[in-house]
């Protein structure tokens, strides 16, 4: 068992963020059944609940596990159990694998993309079937109205829906 544990921080301020906490720290992908509303294109902070666009990896100076308690904890609040902090941790590790400390990053439908990554971008996410040319939230830096366009759209997600969403 390490003492440390790669995860996610808030990387900027830049597009949506309305996350202000001092130490922003991902929780779980927030996505549910509307993901065109942001929570399958944006992360969450385990603290405020609220969301930020781009991610970046960081080591913490504490075990997976107690990171995991902290963040459930934080998320759900004190009656998490054994149970919660495991499921917790697995999701950690399994989000985090492949990635490296400074990895900025950006979620769509349940899948981490590095922002430095070359598209085409061709995927199963959780809720849709995904044909991208760039991923749209660095797009968006350039060129505004690009998320709107896109994930932000309910038509994007319900033409692209896999079967059964």
């Amino acid at each position: 068992m390490s003492d440390r544990t790669l995860w996610l921080v808030k990387d900027s301020d830049k597009v949506i963020n309305w996350c202000k906490c001092s130490e922003p720290v991902a929780g779980r992908f927030p996505q549910a059944g509307c993901p065109w509303c942001g929570c399958g294109w944006l992360l969450s902070c385990a603290f405020c609940r609220k969301c930020f666009t781009f991610g970046r990896f960081d080591w913490f100076d504490e075990s997976v596990e107690s990171l995991a308690r902290r963040l459930a904890t934080a998320e759900w609040g004190p009656q998490v159990d054994d149970e919660d902090v495991a499921e917790m941790a697995e999701f950690m590790t399994w989000a985090a694998e492949g990635f490296a400390a400074g990895d900025r990053v950006v979620v769509i439908d349940y899948q981490l993309f590095r922002v430095d990554e070359e598209g085409p971008f061709e995927f199963d996410g959780a809720y849709a079937h995904h044909t991208l040319d760039a991923l749209p939230q660095v797009r968006e830096l350039t060129e505004p109205g690009t998320l709107d366009a896109s994930l932000g759209s309910k038509e994007y997600w319900l033409e692209r829906a896999l079967p059964g969403e």
